[in-house]
């Protein structure tokens, strides 16, 4: 079997094919493809990649910037791209923050923009592999997720499936909090792609929700990046970590201001010192290997995380010295979900994981189109979504549709190249004030992206 990596340049490409041929023979995986434009970078990926796994488990492990030699005959093509890369995202975050408004990667006006550069590129894929690995299913890991997921689905292809870590992590602090294990529990998570909630909490036909609610050190447990607990009492329901973009906007804001650096920036600098530091160990410059200056990346990238959200500061801190390697190539995150899926795709064992996917009515407040975030069976038949059991509260059903309106209007203005429709897209989002901010915040984009953004009529 064969298993194509589109932007396998990025950063995160070591842990995935570190965590994909962990699974080799249960798998039947015999052959790799990591393709990105970006050549020199993605031979660095790759180096890292053979100092790790130097013998590859027996798996062919090729890189090329040739999309369709990469897609041919895969089995699963995996997104992972970033169109325009991280400079894109800079302009995405800082733009936003001119005008008091949220400069995030996927939320609000960032994910907009990433969005309208994003979509025409997938779309062009899509269009490859149905010509050149037509039985393939496609793992969309790509930002921002749901919105991409909901664009390929309108285009007809239906072998697509999102996936995020955040429901998952949500999940696991939940079970954490009451003393139990994840299979132990089950919960009713619905929403969108950072845009959830878990309403409803069942141990042995017991709903133990009210009894989280009531408890501060467990709503502690669970809001590790997100809201107080009295916030989330308020609401009656425990938020995916992005809701304190909703539920705290004017104060992450303020903090990223007060900060004077956003997320893109900082991940910018630490890109910058390891594809520095792997290129000089290629030239020999350097004695260093080159997972070693991997390992020391990761433990910066993850040591910062959500840092100046939060806290409107920049610590610096790297993660303990006890974590190990092994801990930082395998974490729990989008690489294990990965693994999960194709197994479970693959008929090994059905899964059942909160997943992006067709709506098909599981969460009736959105269209049966919609693709929304719920929990799923995954197996050899597909993706099959379970019906939303639990009441979803005026507070949720309003702000998921609002939301999911944003999102239908920015892949119809892609697909028109509506320079109107995006600006109706952009002032619908909740984060966006008004119609003059959205369109001072599009018109800056459209000038600061230059070719990398779709043309707008």
């Amino acid at each position: 079997m064969k298993i194509a990596i589109l932007g396998a340049a990025g950063v995160r490409t070591p842990q995935l094919v570190r965590r994909l041929l962990r699974s080799t023979e249960r798998l039947g995986l015999k052959e790799i493809a990591l393709m990105d434009i970006a050549g020199t970078k993605l031979e660095l990926m790759k180096n890292v990649i053979d100092d790790i796994a130097p013998e590859h488990h027996g798996v062919t492990l090729s890189a090329t910037t040739d999309v369709r030699e990469a897609c041919a005959y895969s089995a699963f093509v995996i997104f992972t791209m970033r169109v325009g890369d991280i400079a894109a995202r800079i302009i995405d975050e800082q733009v936003p923050l001119r005008y008091n408004v949220l400069g995030q990667e996927t939320t609000g006006p960032g994910g907009f923009a990433m969005a309208l550069r994003t979509i025409p590129v997938v779309l062009e894929y899509v269009d490859i592999i149905k010509e050149v690995a037509p039985q393939a299913w496609v793992v969309n890991l790509t930002n921002p997720s749901g919105i991409i997921t909901q664009a390929v689905t309108d285009r007809g292809f239906g072998r697509i499936v999102g996936i995020c870590d955040g429901p998952t992590e949500l999940l696991k602090a939940t079970a954490q909090a009451v003393g139990r294990e994840v299979n132990e529990l089950w919960f009713d998570y619905y929403g969108i792609n950072h845009l959830g909630w878990v309403g409803g909490v069942q141990y042995k036909g017991e709903e133990l929700l009210p009894s989280i609610l009531q408890d501060d050190e467990a709503l502690e447990k669970v809001a590790t990046h997100s809201v107080e607990p009295d916030l989330i009492k308020a609401v009656g329901l425990l938020p995916n970590e992005y809701l304190i973009f909703f539920y705290k906007h004017q104060s992450v804001v303020q903090n990223i201001q007060r900060a004077q650096i956003t997320r893109s920036q900082q991940i910018d600098s630490l890109n910058q010192e390891l594809f520095s530091q792997l290129a000089e160990i290629a030239d020999g410059k350097s004695e260093e290997r080159p997972r070693d200056a991997y390992f020391r990346y990761l433990r910066k990238r993850s040591g910062s995380y959500f840092q100046v959200e939060r806290q409107g500061e920049l610590n610096g801190e790297e993660r303990p010295a006890e974590l190990s390697d092994a801990a930082l190539l395998e974490p729990e995150g989008y690489s294990e979900i990965a693994v999960q899926v194709l197994e479970a795709l693959l008929g090994l064992s059905p899964q059942v994981i909160p997943i992006n996917v067709r709506n098909n009515g599981a969460l009736p407040c959105l269209d049966a189109d919609d693709v929304v975030e719920v929990q799923s069976l995954v197996d050899s038949n597909g993706v099959h979504p379970f019906t939303v059991k639990v009441e979803v509260p005026p507070h949720a059903r309003t702000l998921l549709q609002r939301v999911k309106g944003y999102e239908r209007l920015t892949i119809e203005a892609v697909r028109q190249g509506s320079y109107s429709l995006a600006l109706q897209a952009l002032s619908c989002h909740p984060l966006v004030p008004d119609l003059a901010t959205a369109k001072a915040i599009l018109d800056a984009y459209l000038a600061e992206h230059g070719d990398y953004m779709p043309e707008l009529r």
